[in-house]
């Protein structure tokens, strides 16, 4: 697997992009996937041909896969402006479940009106949680969304574990760079 030179990043993307960016590639690999059983069609770099009809995938480079996660993703869901665990958790669900539901499943997580935009009152209440109950609780609701899509569609239970399992790399994935680079107020408030 290749990794991007994270300190070249910073340059371009800020400080968090790069991390999240390289746990989006480690979580969704960099060959082509055709499953079967996968709405979303033939995936490359997380790309799904559903999501993404016109999007030439012979001339899709990872750099180019950077950019548009960036531009679709990552802005969009305004993770430079969210505290740096729940960016890239934040980032990584909109991949992962679209950006209208990643965000409206944290909104819930906060308990502010569920609207599927980051504007200043979910930054806001965000403010007033403790960041890593925060991580934890929107994680567990990821959890049970993929559970729901495995009771209304059996055939959906080939990735549940799959699922399940990108979650607990993520938190620890997140907790890992949470230590690397120093993060503050991550901690749970029951930390020595």
């Amino acid at each position: 697997m290749r990794v991007f030179n994270v300190s070249t990043l910073h340059q371009h993307f800020g400080q968090i992009y790069p991390v999240a960016f390289n746990w989006i590639i480690s979580a969704e690999g960099e060959k082509k996937s055709n499953h079967a059983a996968d709405r979303g069609g033939e995936t490359l770099y997380g790309f799904s041909r559903r999501a993404y009809p016109n999007l030439d995938f012979s001339a899709l480079t990872l750099d180019k896969a950077k950019r548009i996660y960036y531009r679709d993703y990552w802005r969009v869901c305004r993770c430079d402006e969210l505290p740096n665990v729940l960016a890239i958790a934040v980032f990584d669900a909109a991949v992962n479940h679209g950006i209208f539901l990643a965000i409206e499943m944290l909104q819930r997580a906060i308990k502010t009106k569920p609207d599927g935009i980051i504007g200043p009152i979910t930054l806001a209440a965000i403010d007033n949680h403790n960041y890593n109950d925060l991580l934890t609780l929107y994680l567990a609701r990821r959890g049970r969304k993929y559970a729901r899509i495995v009771m209304n569609d059996l055939s959906q239970s080939v990735f549940l574990l799959g699922w399940m399992h990108r979650l607990t790399k993520l938190q620890f994935a997140i907790y890992q760079a949470a230590n690397r680079f120093s993060w503050q107020g991550w901690q749970s408030r029951f930390a020595a």
